[in-house]
Formats: structure tokens, sequence, C-alpha cells
């Protein structure tokens, strides 16, 4: 009978514990787990609202600049300081890239970053 009750109680055990993790799984780690999920996709967002990629078009001298992604108008000017200009004002913390190998950033404008594969190089 002592076997009998030792293997019986140790089953016990066995489903409580296991029981247990579930609960702990269910109510503490996996909310946690989404709770950072969740945090990742918010910081995802706000980057994709600060990052645009730039699409030109040159219509009678005038330079337009739209968000590639959405077609969003971004500014216009005859050169770039005027469009600078505009992003100041209207996007002072954003970033902007400009083509496959330039960008530029807030909140002056005041360099054009170029970048490659593997280095960024500053110029005023």
């Amino acid at each position: 009978m002592d076997i009998l009750e030792n293997i019986l109680s140790t089953i016990g055990w066995f489903l409580v514990g296991v029981v247990a993790g579930r609960m702990a799984l269910r109510w503490l780690v996996l909310p946690l787990l989404q709770a950072r999920q969740d945090r990742e996709e918010q910081q995802i967002a706000q980057l994709e609202q600060l990052v645009h990629v730039v699409k030109q078009e040159i219509i009678n001298d005038i330079i337009y600049w739209f968000d590639n992604d959405d077609d969003t108008f971004l500014a216009q000017g005859r050169d770039h300081d005027e469009i600078v200009a505009v992003l100041e004002q209207r996007f002072p913390q954003h970033i902007f890239v400009i083509n496959e190998t330039q960008m530029i950033m807030g909140p002056k404008f005041n360099e054009i970053l170029k970048f490659d594969e593997l280095t960024i190089k500053r110029e005023n």
C-alpha cells in the first residue's frame, strides 16, 4: 500500500504542479509578453510616423515632396533651402530619406547624410 500511496501522491503533486504552472503562464508570463509586444508595436508605429521616404516631383520648376508610402504632401519649394524651411516648420523632429543614398534629419535639416551599405558620411 505504501508504494501505491507514494505513486498516487506523486501523480497528484505532479498534476498540481502542471495546473499551477499553466495558471502562472496564463496570468503572469503571457500578459508580460503581450505588454512587451504592444510596446514594440507602438515604437514601430512612432518610427513610421517620423521617417518619410520621399517621392519627389518637379512641376514648372517647383519641387514637390510627397511621402512615398501614402502620397501625403510634405513640402514644396524652388530649391532645397525652401523645402528645408517648410520641413523645419511642419516636421521639426522627422527624418526624410531623399533617395537611396541621402537623408536629412530635423530639427535644423542643415546636413545631408550620405550613406552606403556600410557607412554614413556627413556633409553640409
